[in-house]
């Protein structure tokens, strides 16, 4: 998750794609050119007015086997999907934590879906938070789920051993750091509680060295400490305390490999981030040279 200010510049989601899409456009690019809605309603209803309003989604997306021609929100949803059955969330789970809730959409699947009794999703962005409770009284269903505004590094109003879930998608690569968010996330979970996340790591220390190089500018946007390769990756979330580490990397059933129409996804994008949508639309045009750089991986681990 992004300082404060970083998140008033550029969205967790796209922060990432932001500094490797070019270098030209995001060298010259005004960050001061991103605003906020003046309040939740309004982005309520540019969202109602542009797509679906239970479809906010903020994630990369995920190509389930054997679909064709699936629109974002369905991708965004097994997106979702996966890593919630990675963590095997179900009825039984009195607690879930969702770590970069956005819109809170992941919050909502959660309830509709798998029956989580109890959600908690955070975010250090006031404006999402607002939105995702407005949503959450829309769906009368803020006597289930709740939305808070907090660092994903500290987690600081949670009790060690209270959570029997901790989910992450396509954020902890932002968090200030990652390392910080795994010791908490481990303090916090329940023993045999686990951890599911969708995250980022680099192709190899190479590709570390070339980003540095390229993107001088980048710890805007991603702290300098969660650049690492995957067996780095995987070391740091022993050193957290976890144990039955696994992982998949996912990274060709991402969104970003595939033709598709974005116009859903552009659109929730700018309501909240008016102008980010067009780095996309380079990502949607194939010019998003992602396999010089990272790895998408699926990653679980228990307490």
């Amino acid at each position: 998750m992004l300082s404060d200010r970083a998140c008033l510049t550029i969205p967790l989601a796209a922060a990432f794609l932001c500094g490797i899409v070019f270098d030209r456009a995001v060298r010259n690019y005004d960050k001061t050119d991103l605003h906020f809605y003046d309040s939740p309603s309004q982005v309520i209803h540019t969202l109602s007015a542009n797509c679906q309003i239970n479809s906010a989604w903020q994630n990369l997306g995920h190509v389930v086997p054997g679909t064709a021609n699936v629109s974002y929100v369905e991708r965004a949803e097994a997106l979702a999907r996966l890593v919630a059955d990675t963590a095997n969330i179900s009825a039984t789970d009195a607690l879930v934590l969702d770590v970069g809730c956005g819109y809170g959409d992941q919050g909502f699947l959660l309830l509709r879906e798998y029956g989580a009794q109890q959600v908690i999703g955070i975010d250090v962005i006031d404006e999402e938070i607002a939105v995702a409770q407005q949503r959450a009284r829309l769906l009368s269903v803020e006597d289930r789920v709740q939305f808070v505004r907090q660092d994903a590094a500290r987690l600081a109003s949670f009790e060690p051993d209270s959570v029997d879930k901790v989910i992450a998608v396509n954020t902890a690569l932002h968090f200030r750091t990652r390392q910080d968010f795994l010791e908490r996330a481990w303090s916090i979970l329940k023993p045999g509680g686990r951890l599911a996340m969708v995250d980022t790591v680099m192709r190899d220390k190479n590709a570390i060295d070339r980003y540095r190089i390229q993107f001088p500018d980048y710890e805007t946007w991603i702290p300098d400490e969660n650049l690492c390769t995957l067996p780095d990756y995987l070391d740091r979330m022993s050193a957290a305390g976890f144990e039955t580490i696994e992982y998949k990397d996912i990274t060709n059933s991402m969104f970003l490999e595939r033709n598709l129409d974005l116009t859903p996804f552009l659109a929730t994008f700018d309501v909240a981030y008016p102008g980010v949508g067009k780095y996309f639309q380079y990502v949607a045009a194939g010019d998003y040279p992602y396999d010089d750089y990272v790895v998408y991986v699926l990653v679980t681990a228990v307490k």
